[in-house]
């Protein structure tokens, strides 16, 4: 780790704070004009010691700001204390855990007891009740005997923070949360909050996002959280992973989603019910309207839209390819992937090097011509 991180702490805090870079964007600036490389585990690190948090402001009120939704009102600010959402640990002791959201800010020693979170739920119609993970006994029994049994040295410290990856390698970390089922609707938002670029990480992502006991709450929010407008995990895409990343796992967290169509939990991304809307149209003009209704940036939404066409392409084609002779040949299909390629080419879509290998399987010679003519 560099050690002159003081020299750099007003860079790195107009950077980032004021003028709302993204932390895969200021790791960029700092390597690129100062030479200064550091990992994100680092940076993240040294952003907590500093205080610099982004979905709250520095004196301690709770707000926050999110890219997806710009407009939204700011949550009220808390009157009895005052936290970070991005420290929720759950620490395995003697053979049992705790899960506890601790503060790192707080002020007063009246204030120093630990705070529980809560965990996504899905609505039902069946029961109106709603079990918060960290309240129920016998998940922590069923985790303590979970993870007794894998055989590293150490007691495992398990969370969703920073210290899940800071007492082994990367490795051991990511196998460690492969293997227990207890974690695996937070594994990815643990993985996200602790991702590091060159590979590894982003397999592990996709062999995720392949199962459906993985993708639960894609669109909802994270399981660290504080109200119905706090992060998801494409608000950790765009804070911690590289830019030439970042199309590639939007694409993949929306087509699992599409494709394992879990119930929504009962708090969402602000944009997920458009979404969803979206992936059950099959009329290609109303599908276009909800992905412009999700009021998400630039490029989740090239992502979202990039995801649909192919879904429409992929069951067009496949009608086309099934048709048989002296039966009616289906013309509204034909039709609507031609509409959808001249979109794909209105906004520069299929054409460049990610957007190209999403749909390039999906699409026969003649369709791949005139997208490129």
């Amino acid at each position: 780790m560099p050690k002159n991180w003081d020299f750099y702490k007003d860079e790195i805090e107009n950077l980032y704070i004021k003028q709302g870079y993204t932390l895969g964007k200021v790791r960029d600036v700092m390597t690129r004009e100062h030479n200064f490389t550091a990992s994100a585990r680092s940076y993240k690190m040294k952003l907590d010691e500093w205080k610099m948090w982004k979905y709250r402001s520095k004196t301690g009120d709770q707000s926050h700001h999110s890219d997806f939704s710009s407009s939204t009102p700011e949550p009220a600010q808390s009157s009895s204390r005052n936290s970070s959402p991005n420290k929720y640990i759950q620490t395995s002791i003697e053979g049992n855990y705790s899960s506890n959201l601790s503060s790192p800010s707080i002020q007063s020693e009246s204030y120093s007891y630990m705070y529980q979170p809560f965990s996504p739920v899905t609505t039902s119609s069946s029961s109106s009740s709603v079990t918060h993970f960290a309240q129920s006994s016998s998940h922590r029994s069923s985790m303590s005997q979970d993870l007794s049994g894998l055989s590293i040295q150490e007691d495992p410290l398990v969370n969703s923070s920073l210290m899940f990856f800071s007492t082994r390698t990367d490795s051991e970390s990511l196998r460690l949360l492969s293997m227990s089922a207890e974690l695996s609707p937070r594994a990815l938002e643990i993985l996200l909050r602790n991702w590091e670029p060159g590979g590894e990480y982003f397999k592990s992502a996709i062999r995720f996002l392949q199962q459906s006991h993985y993708c639960q709450t894609i669109v909802g929010v994270n399981w660290t959280r504080w109200n119905h407008r706090d992060e998801t995990l494409f608000d950790l895409v765009d804070e911690n992973v590289l830019e030439d990343e970042q199309p590639q796992l939007f694409v993949a967290l929306l087509t699992a989603d599409m494709k394992f169509g879990h119930e929504l939990a009962q708090l969402n991304a602000p944009w997920a019910r458009s979404w969803r809307s979206a992936t059950q149209q099959r009329d290609w003009g109303r599908a276009k309207d909800y992905i412009a209704a999700m009021g998400v940036h630039h490029l989740l939404w090239q992502c979202a839209f990039v995801v649909i066409a192919k879904s429409f392409l992929e069951r067009n084609n496949s009608r086309i390819r099934g048709w048989v002779k002296e039966t009616p040949f289906p013309d509204g299909s034909h039709r609507q992937n031609y509409a959808i390629l001249d979109d794909c080419r209105e906004y520069s879509l299929g054409t460049d090097s990610w957007s190209y290998a999403h749909l390039w399987s999906c699409m026969d010679e003649e369709q791949l011509r005139y997208l490129f003519a």
